[in-house]
């Protein structure tokens, strides 16, 4: 899952589930939202152990946050991505 052709949202209405085969891959060009790709999910979401790849980072400092999953709506964010913590 790629959201965007370089960087963009993904809206999904309803549940998302990713699984040990699937990836979630972005590059971030700073942490001001429209600076990375986003997944933004109406329903619950399964990380189910997928990999994160971020291609390319740059412009952020130590401490800043981006917000990759943007869970709006009921349901709640489960599992992690492969060796990540939450």
């Amino acid at each position: 899952m790629s959201p965007g052709a370089s960087l963009g949202t993904l809206r999904i209405l309803g549940a998302t589930t990713l699984n040990n085969k699937t990836s979630f891959s972005t590059s971030i060009v700073g942490a001001s939202p429209g600076n990375y790709g986003q997944l933004r999910a109406s329903g619950v979401v399964s990380l189910g152990n997928s990999t994160l790849t971020i291609t390319s980072a740059s412009n952020l400092s130590v401490g800043q946050q981006v917000v990759l999953i943007n869970k709006v709506g009921a349901g709640a964010v489960n599992g992690t991505f492969n060796g990540l913590a939450e």
